[in-house]
């Protein structure tokens, strides 16, 4: 597992804004803006895709990549399961008014409406703040992030996700941007 995978799972419980659709995809690229992503993760890209919906779950394929300073290009994949409950239309609501959501990879609180620019594109999001981030890898501690949200993307509804924290006490951050379909085929 990587940062950029960290990312996207750290937007997992969030209640994507839109119903779920099998086959709908979202690719991600790491973002190469020195201010949001450290040396240390050279390249990255992830897409994720909805594979099934049943009567309990949303079942998502993430497929990935990263690359470190060292070298070493690292390819994995897994599938996660989100209870269908996430989908439940209001969910963002009561995060807006204040509800702070308590998951097992982490705490997210609404921060607001930001408007970012990602390849020309501008989106209006709506911003999380995540702390409390259940680590991936051993010696990778203090993990915050920020997850921004637009009804306009599909599987998840994630535009942007940065994650922060020490490796082994040297300050790391990865941000993955979304990447429209036609942008990367």
């Amino acid at each position: 597992m990587n940062l950029a995978v960290l990312a996207l799972k750290l937007a997992f419980p969030l209640i994507p804004l839109m119903p779920p659709d099998v086959g709908a995809r979202a690719h991600y690229q790491l973002s190469h803006d020195r201010n949001r992503t450290t040396p240390l993760v050279q390249d990255a890209a992830l897409d994720v895709t909805i594979v099934e919906v049943a009567d309990e779950k949303v079942i998502l394929s993430i497929d990935y990549f990263y690359k470190l300073m060292t070298g070493d290009i690292t390819p994995g994949g897994e599938i996660v399961s989100i209870p269908i409950e996430a989908f439940a239309p209001g969910n963002l609501d009561k995060l807006r008014n204040g509800e702070v959501l308590v998951t097992p990879e982490a705490t997210f609180v609404y921060s607001g409406i930001e408007t970012i620019t990602i390849n020309g594109l501008r989106y209006v999001t709506d911003v999380l703040r995540a702390t409390n981030v259940k680590s991936p890898l051993p010696g990778l501690t203090e993990l915050t992030g920020k997850v921004y949200l637009s009804d306009s993307i599909p599987v998840l509804g994630v535009v942007r996700v940065d994650v922060a924290g020490l490796y082994n006490r040297l300050r790391v951050k990865a941000s993955v941007d979304y990447m429209r379909l036609e942008e990367y085929e």
